[in-house]
């Protein structure tokens, strides 16, 4: 997807004719005479919006139908702070979703899940990605190949002790010690 940056003097945000009218700022630097205008409706192709400096205005309508459409609307001062960022809840999201997140760490179980799914995915990925550099070695030097080769036999060793890991520390254990190769 796709950001829009907006700054200058006189940005705003309004909603015209059932459709979010977005005016980019004119800046002093350089010779712009007239402003961006764009029009988002429907399916829009961009899916953040950053506003830099604190000039001009957003109507809290427009807001609500960036938000419908899936657009984060990010301000940032000059410096480049972030002061508001508004995000996405409504629409078909789950309003309670961030809710039923924090709540599942409170179970053992599903969080005992997560980590090992997380650190397997890490494995996984890392484990492939030696895969291809082997293939590619082959090509040049079957010696550095055989390394390699020895490297993935042992972090595949690892990663199939991560099954009767149920820790945090055997988990993370087992994830330091494949992140070794």
């Amino acid at each position: 997807m796709k950001t829009l940056f907006l700054q200058g003097f006189g940005i705003s945000i309004k909603v015209v004719d059932g459709k979010v009218r977005i005016t980019n700022g004119k800046s002093l630097f350089n010779n712009q005479k007239e402003r961006e205008i764009i029009e988002v409706s429907g399916t829009p192709n961009l899916d953040k919006i950053v506003i830099e400096g604190t000039s001009g205005w957003v109507s809290m309508e427009s807001l609500k139908m960036l938000s419908d459409y899936g657009v984060n609307v990010i301000m940032v001062d000059k410096k480049g702070r972030l002061f508001a960022n508004y995000n996405q809840i409504g629409g078909s999201s789950e309003p309670l979703l961030r809710q039923k997140q924090y709540e599942s760490f409170n179970d053992k179980d599903k969080v005992e899940h997560l980590r090992k799914w997380l650190v397997s995915q890490k494995i996984e990925s890392q484990i492939q990605v030696f895969g291809e550099l082997i293939t590619k070695l082959k090509l040049v030097n079957n010696n550095h190949a055989r390394i390699i080769d020895n490297a993935i036999l042992n972090m595949q060793k690892h990663y199939d002790k991560l099954s009767n890991a149920h820790s945090l520390s055997e988990i993370t254990a087992v994830e330091a010690y494949v992140g070794t190769w």
